[in-house]
């Protein structure tokens, strides 16, 4: 009896134990969820941790989670409020040593010497306080010292003399690169930038009227290397920026300050300062993009930078007066063989090569390629051809390109050929003013013209996706070119017209615009039957009553009776055949409906 008593007992504990168990699982699993979200949380709540400039990686963290809602005050406090008011700082400090200047308190050597030491001491202070788990107040603390560094230095070289240029140099990379440093220490984007900003410049900051242009050359190429690669591991977009768009800026600063200075033009050979800094600007884009093309973490920052560089480098080869080329005439046709060409050429094949081996990914690089292919091949047809006005190779580049844009879904390439569109169309507007005969260059745009525009608005009825524009925009844009079509078609043959008229019988050149105008109130009539397109067929009975009216106002005082009875006589059988065929037309209409 107590034996079974005793098994009893036990079993009843081990029920208890086997519950409490049980309900010491859920719990933990319940706590699971709340430890890994404690952990995450100020990785993402605490912006100061990586600046105010976030790296890919943080943005694509913050893309795939719930975004945390910012602490506005911690924001402005711990972050822009320091930044804002050390430059406060630094104005108080100017006007306070300009105050003091002005009283003689202070000589100069003392002035410089107070620079340096403050630049220090804020320096010192700006670490210590990042320590302190006060990083927003540190790092612009650092930022202001870095700041006086630079500015006491070129105190100290250009406006008191009291340095000389090499060791003036010298202070300014020492504090450049210690700021650096210290913010690849403390992971400030901010930091770096803005000291990347003054590194590029300090050859500028360094006084003198004449400068060495290699160590300038060199100097500058050293920052773009190292900058860009060092953005370019810690995903540092805004460095990434700053460091491969900023060579082209300090580039023309420098041919500026050279041209003013009258300086002596440097040169390698045959290639001067000019051009190497034409084909650095270059060598940065293909650098760019060979980086971009070999990586597998792509975004539309970097695109975005890509295109840039491309613009730069663009800008930089056409307004260069590069090495002597050979020039063959042919007519309209001008074969140039340069630098210029060499690379317009190789770049259209090598992005267009590209993009076709890539077409079947249709990523970001295939669009751009695309596009860089595409306007490099412009503008060399553009040299190669050469005829005043250029609208019909605009006409022809936009209906390619929109072409294009419909069949790899790209948004850019559409909006590059409506651009092109308009130049074309407004080109050819202001040629067919000046027409010299009916064969004349500006007739032959307008033919053209029409022609582009009806394509674009068969293109523009047969598009069916989504991704190029909205279903508001395509409608906007099928009347927008129907109504381009039959302008310039219209408007074309009234010039051919108006022109056969004055050539051959000049008292009858309006007559000879009215007749054209019923021609092609005809022919819009019947490609409205035959299409079945009421709009066309209404704007064709529209244009003959404008015609009847041109006849009356216009035509009648001008024109003997012959002439005016066969006029008439002329309009009034199309008047009566078109009635005719909407009499047909409403008869086959309500058989079809019993």
């Amino acid at each position: 009896m107590n034996k079974n008593e005793s098994d009893r007992r036990l079993e009843e504990r081990l029920d208890k134990l086997e519950r409490e168990m049980e309900e010491i699982k859920s719990m933990l699993k319940d706590r699971e969820p709340e430890e890994k979200k404690g952990i995450k949380q100020p990785f993402f709540s605490q912006p100061e941790k990586h600046d105010s400039y976030l790296s890919e990686e943080t943005e694509k963290g913050l893309g795939e989670t719930k975004p945390a809602k910012r602490d506005w005050e911690a924001w402005i406090g711990q972050v822009w409020l320091p930044r804002v008011f050390i430059v406060v700082l630094l104005i108080g400090v100017v006007w306070a040593f300009q105050s003091a200047v002005e009283n003689n308190w202070i000589t100069e050597p003392a002035r410089v010497l107070i620079g340096f030491v403050s630049s220090v001491v804020l320096a010192i202070t700006g670490v210590y306080q990042t320590k302190k788990d006060r990083r927003g107040l540190g790092v612009s603390l650092i930022g202001g010292g870095a700041g006086i560094w630079i500015f006491s230095t070129f105190a100290g070289t250009v406006l008191y003399g009291l340095v000389q240029m090499p060791i003036a140099f010298v202070l300014y990379i020492f504090g450049i690169f210690t700021g650096l440093y210290l913010s690849h220490i403390y992971k400030s984007q901010a930091l770096a930038v803005f000291l990347t900003i003054a590194g590029f410049f300090v050859p500028f900051l360094v006084g003198g009227e004449e400068g060495n242009f290699f160590v300038f050359f060199f100097y500058e190429m050293l920052l773009v290397v190292t900058l860009g690669l060092y953005a370019w591991k810690w995903r540092y977009m805004v460095l990434l920026y700053a460091g491969t768009l900023l060579p082209s800026v300090t580039f023309f600063v420098y041919v500026i300050a050279s041209a003013l200075a009258d300086s002596q033009v440097n040169s390698i050979g045959p290639i001067d300062q000019y051009e190497i800094f034409a084909y650095t600007v270059v060598a940065i884009h293909i650098g760019l993009s060979a980086l971009l093309f070999y990586s597998d973490a792509l975004s539309r920052a970097k695109g975005v930078l890509l295109s840039l560089t491309f613009i730069a480098a663009l800008i930089w080869l056409f307004v260069t007066p590069l090495s002597p080329a050979s020039i063959y005439e042919y007519g309209w046709v001008t074969l140039i063989v340069s630098v210029l060409d060499a690379f317009l050429v190789t770049g259209t094949l090598l992005y267009g090569g590209i993009a076709y081996r890539s077409r079947n990914n249709r990523g970001m690089l295939f669009h751009l390629y695309t596009l860089f292919a595409v306007v490099l091949g412009t503008f060399e047809i553009f040299r190669i051809v050469d005829y005043e006005g250029y609208a019909i190779l605009y006409l022809v580049e936009a209906i390619a390109l929109y072409r294009l844009g419909f069949g790899i879904n790209s948004r850019v390439q559409t909006v590059l050929a409506s651009i092109f569109f308009i130049i074309g169309a407004s080109l050819t507007l202001s040629n067919l003013e000046y027409i010299e005969s009916a064969v004349d260059v500006p007739v032959f745009e307008g033919i053209t013209a029409a022609i582009v525009a009806g394509l674009a608005y068969l293109l523009f009825r047969s598009y069916t996706g989504n991704k190029v524009m909205t279903g508001i925009v395509r409608r906007t844009c099928i009347y927008v070119f129907a109504g381009a079509g039959l302008g310039f078609a219209l408007l074309t043959l009234t010039q051919v017209a108006f022109q056969i008229g004055e050539e051959n019988f000049y008292d009858y050149r309006n007559i000879a615009v009215s007749i054209s105008w019923i021609l092609f109130a005809v022919a819009a009539l019947t490609a409205g039957i035959l299409k079945d397109k009421r709009p066309l067929r209404v704007f064709a009975m529209i244009w003959i009553f404008i015609t009847l009216g041109k006849a009356f106002l216009v035509d009648i005082s001008y024109i003997d009776a012959i002439v005016r009875g066969l006029l008439f006589i002329g309009l009034g059988v199309v008047g009566v055949l078109v009635s005719r065929f909407f009499y047909r037309s409403n008869k086959q209409n309500s058989s079809k409906k019993r």
